[in-house]
């Protein structure tokens, strides 16, 4: 039975008592304790610094925005507690779900190990042993109950779930499974890496590399269109049945400053007015940088990848 099988088996059955559970507990209580200090006392999110778990989404541009000081550092603007509160509910989860595992028979045997992919580091969540003794790679994730259901349908990458998870079954070279909770409804969802098609996994790679080497490539901003394709314009449909492409780079969640968002004018020739509804648009008139050559580059900004399994 692999791990999926093993677990459900458990969970909808009887604990296993556990004379060790008391040792568990307190273990688990040091790392909610390590993972409040993070929420409220570290500022490691500030340093530009590129992570595994940011690949798959658009953090390469925040990271040399920051890096390039186009990002005020420091400050309560990094994190609000509306993030924090989302993070720490993660964070529980996994402290909880650590007791658990032990007292349904299974034996976590690493927690936030340090790994490094291509110089990338990361830090994979679970190591676990199962009573039939294989060993697994378990990466957690809390949804709410709109995107659980969705998830169950499909692993995307608009979070970066499918990247992160192909390059840390990389490093650790064990089976791999996302652990889904469902915050609405407690209930709990397992996939495992290898029900995603093999080509997908690889496109996912392949663009993660490609990623890594535009970083390390990038010596400034002015560098960056020479690296990634910059994002694409989107389309819009007009009242009169005419479309306009207009700059939506609001959705690379990058702030430019205080709460600003990335500013249009670093990759477009825009015109900023408003549309039929009365809405302001940066409208793209021309791209300030050659495309000729970007099918060549890795495109951080692609749409979310819906994957039917």
């Amino acid at each position: 039975m692999d791990f999926r099988e093993l677990f459900y088996a458990r969970w909808d059955g009887m604990s296993i008592p556990n004379p060790d559970i008391a040792q568990v507990a307190e273990y688990a209580g040091g790392m909610a304790g390590k993972m409040f200090h993070r929420q409220f006392v570290s500022e490691e999110r500030d340093n530009p610094v590129l992570r595994l778990s940011g690949l798959g989404k658009y953090s390469i541009v925040e990271v040399l925005a920051k890096k390039f000081g186009l990002i005020k550092q420091g400050g309560d603007h990094t994190v609000d507690n509306q993030c924090r509160l989302r993070f720490l509910a993660g964070d529980l989860f996994e402290c909880t779900f650590y007791v658990m595992l032990h007292q349904l028979g299974f034996t976590v045997n690493e927690t936030q190990k340090s790994i490094s992919w291509h110089g990338v580091d990361g830090h994979t969540d679970f190591i676990v042993t199962t009573p039939e003794g294989e060993q697994v790679l378990l990466e957690l994730k809390t949804a709410n109950d709109y995107y659980f259901k969705q998830i169950k349908k499909w692993i995307g990458d608009e979070r970066g779930y499918l990247t992160q998870l192909v390059t840390y079954q990389e490093c650790v070279g064990l089976p791999a499974y996302w652990v889904f909770y469902n915050k609405d409804t407690s209930e709990i969802f397992i996939k495992a890496l290898e029900d995603v098609p093999q080509e997908q996994r690889e496109q996912r790679h392949k663009r993660a590399l490609g990623l890594v080497k535009a970083f390390n490539e990038c010596e400034s901003w002015e560098d960056f269109p020479l690296f990634c394709q910059v994002p694409p314009p989107k389309i819009e449909k007009l009242k009169d049945g005419t479309h306009k492409t207009w700059s939506d780079t609001g959705l690379l969640k990058l702030y430019i400053g205080d709460y600003d968002y990335v500013k249009p004018e670093l990759f477009y020739v825009v015109d900023r007015k408003k549309n039929d509804y009365g809405k302001l648009r940066n409208y793209v008139t021309d791209f300030l940088y050659p495309e000729k050559h970007a099918n060549l580059k890795p495109d951080i900004y692609e749409s979310a990848l819906h994957f039917d399994h």
